[in-house]
C-alpha cells in the first residue's frame, strides 16, 4: 500500500526533516546557543528557499499558459469555421 504525498508536502517535509536533523546535530555536539542560532537561522531557510522555488515554478507555468491561452481559442475558432 502506498501513500501519495503531493509534491509541496515532499518538499516541505523532506526541508523539516533536514532542518531537525541539523539542529538536532548541532545542538548535541556543540552547547554553543549562539551556534544553535545560527543553524536555526540557516534552517530557516532551508524550510523556506525550496518552498518559494517550487511556487515560483507554478506562477511560471501559469503565466505562460494564460500567455498561451488566447492562441488555443483562435485555434479553436479557426477549427469551427472551417
Amino acid at each position: 500500500m502506498e501513500v501519495s504525498i503531493d509534491p509541496k508536502r515532499k518538499i516541505v517535509l523532506i526541508s523539516l526533516i533536514i532542518s531537525l536533523v541539523l539542529i538536532s546535530a548541532v545542538s548535541f555536539l556543540t552547547q554553543d546557543v549562539g551556534a544553535i542560532i545560527n543553524v536555526g537561522v540557516i534552517c530557516l531557510f532551508i524550510v523556506v528557499t525550496p518552498l518559494f522555488v517550487y511556487r515560483y515554478i507554478e506562477f511560471l507555468w501559469l503565466k505562460s499558459t494564460e500567455r498561451e491561452f488566447p492562441n488555443f481559442i483562435r485555434d479553436l475558432a479557426s477549427l469551427k469555421r472551417s
